[in-house]
This record gives structure tokens, C-alpha cells and sequence, in this order.
């Protein structure tokens, strides 16, 4: 299924993963629009265009649009890159704009879907979760730093709504054109809990004692730790019927893999502390901590981190 060359799209969120998605598919010849905070960076995108350093070292340059007033964009499909704890701002974003047909979440983090969901209705809403890798180098430049796979489905699994899933086609056609290796998933919660406890694992631990992932699977404490957060949270997901004890396991084991795929890598929650930005603490687990509340399951693990993040935060 090949795409109308003037589809229109536009890309919420000028993080890494913001700029990489609007360069690599403004190349495939999608027409990009994006919002930004800054009316800074919008000047700059709109005069320079993004730049994509590419795995290989090389660099290229395409054109898109950008604003910092939702109400002037005009877009077939909305993607939303933007940090968890700005969903709401984005979903009210998005609510303002006319005829969208749908928004794809491409974010860390729990409660984004349902978060868009309440707002935009979950007819509207597709999620997303890339192991592909990129770093921001400015406002307006951003590397490729490893592929990996792009998975999408709907927000609700076996939805008779016949629009959702001629959207979630769509989307799938629009990365596969631009190159993404793309994967649809009949279950997108599973996914996204399952991406989640690795988070959970390696985010907070790398940020408070400032180190790199390849750390948390060498130190025998770190470890420790690590393991225990993710068990805590698969937890809550197996009371939740969203995950079986085995992929608790299977998701614990990853986590340790990821630490040694990615030794050297910094994670985002470190750099969000090193640049005294906010995190996504409260997404993953802060999240945890709260539903284990709810349930009465005490996550005593997840409870300490949050804390010493937002102690971190703070200062």
C-alpha cells in the first residue's frame, strides 16, 4: 500500500526521537510538520531543516515545518514523541486540531494510552513502542545511534472499529516506506509493560549512581536491585492480567541483556538528571508504586527509587 505523496503528518515532540522520526520520513518524501516549545527552534527548523547523522557517519539535511501553535497544524496522522509526563498537554494539543483521524503514541512509560484515550476517545488512538536508538545533538540535529524494530497496534486489542484498523494499516505502510523494520502487535499493552520493566530496571539506578547500563548487570548490588524492581512490577501486571510469570521472567532476563547489549549507553533518565530536566520517573516506577497501592502489593524497591529520583530532581 503505497501512501499519497502529500499525506500530511505531523510529529509532536522535537526530542531524539521526534527529529529522527520527522527526518527519516520527510526522506521518504512525507510531508512533515512539527510542534515545538521554542519559537527559537521552530525558526531554525523552518530555515534549516533537520539534520540525521547516519549510522554510516554521513548527514543529511531535509526540509520540514514547524510551529509552536497546535491550531496551526493541519495533519492526516499525529505522532506523539513528547516525554510522559506531557501527554496530557499534547492530547489537549491534538484535541484542538480539526479532522485528525487518528495519533500514533510513540512514547516511554505507562498510562499514555489511556491518558490520550480520555481525551481523544481510543477510536483515535494507535501506540507505538522503537528500540531504535538516537541521540539530540542541537535544536535541530540528530544521530542515528543503532536500528531496531518499530512496534505498533491499536490502544484497544480486537477492536470492531473498522477506521482503527484501516489506520493502524496505514501507519504500518507510512514507516515501512521510510525504512523502519515495522512489527504489529495484537496485544500492544504486553508490549509496552514489557519494554516498561526493562525501564524500570535500568533507568533509575543508571541516574542515581550516575553510571552507564553495562554497570547494572556487573555490579552484583546494582543487579540485585534491578531484578527486584522488575519483579515488583511484573507483579502488579500478572494481578492485572496484562502478564503471565513467565514473561516476568522473560522480561527480568532482558533486562540484563539490554545491560550488556548497551554497556557504554547512557540512559535518558541519567542525561534528564545530568541536564536537570524532568524524568519519566512517575510513568514507570512511580506508576508501580501507585498501582501497588491500589492493589495492596507493596513495591518497597520502587517506592526507594522514586524517592531518590525526585530527590535528585529537586535539587
Amino acid at each position: 500500500m503505497n501512501e499519497k505523496p502529500d499525506l500530511k503528518i505531523a510529529v509532536i515532540g522535537a526530542g531524539a526521537i521526534g527529529k529522527l522520526v520527522a527526518a527519516r520520513l520527510a526522506a521518504a518524501g512525507f510531508s512533515i510538520q512539527m510542534l515545538v516549545r521554542r519559537r527559537e527552534q521552530a525558526n531554525l527548523l523552518n530555515e534549516k531543516g533537520v539534520t540525521l547523522q547516519q549510522m554510516n557517519g554521513r548527514r543529511m539535511t531535509v526540509p520540514v515545518q514547524a510551529t509552536t501553535e497546535a491550531t496551526d497544524l493541519a495533519a492526516d496522522l499525529v505522532i506523539l514523541t513528547v516525554k510522559s509526563f506531557d501527554t496530557a498537554v499534547g492530547a489537549s494539543q491534538i484535541a484542538d486540531m480539526a479532522g485528525i483521524p487518528y495519533v500514533l503514541s510513540l512514547q516511554n512509560g505507562l498510562g499514555n494510552g489511556e491518558a490520550l484515550a480520555s481525551v481523544l476517545g481510543a477510536e483515535r488512538v494507535l501506540l507505538g513502542i522503537t528500540t531504535y536508538g538516537a541521540t539530540s545533538l542541537s535544536d535541530g540535529e540528530v544521530a542515528a545511534r543503532g536500528e531496531g524494530e518499530l512496534v505498533i497496534g491499536e490502544y484497544q486489542s480486537n477492536s470492531a472499529i473498522k477506521q482503527t484498523i484501516s489506520d493502524l494499516t496505514q501507519a504500518d505502510s507510512i514507516f515501512s516506506q521510510a525504512g523502519w523494520n515495522v512489527r504489529r502487535a495484537a496485544d500492544m499493552r504486553k508490549e509496552i509493560w514489557l519494554k516498561a520493566l526493562i525501564n524500570i530496571g535500568i533507568n533509575p539506578l543508571t541516574a542515581i549512581h550516575r553510571t552507564v547500563n553495562g554497570e547494572i548487570a556487573a555490579r552484583p548490588d546494582l543487579r540485585k536491585m534491578a531484578l527486584a524492581a522488575v519483579w515488583e512490577a511484573g507483579r502488579i501486571a500478572v494481578a492485572n492480567g496484562i502478564l503471565a510469570m513467565e514473561d516476568v521472567q522473560a522480561a527480568a532476563d532482558r533486562m540484563l541483556q539490554v545491560c550488556q547489549q548497551t554497556a557504554a549507553n547512557r540512559s535518558s533518565m541519567l542525561q534528564d538528571i545530568e541536564n536537570g530536566r524532568p524524568t519519566e520517573i512517575d510513568s514507570l516506577n512511580g506508576q508501580i508504586v501507585q498501582m501497588g497501592k491500589e492493589l495492596q502489593i507493596e513495591t518497597p524497591v520502587n517506592l526507594v527509587l522514586t524517592h531518590y529520583i525526585k530527590e535528585l530532581q529537586n535539587r
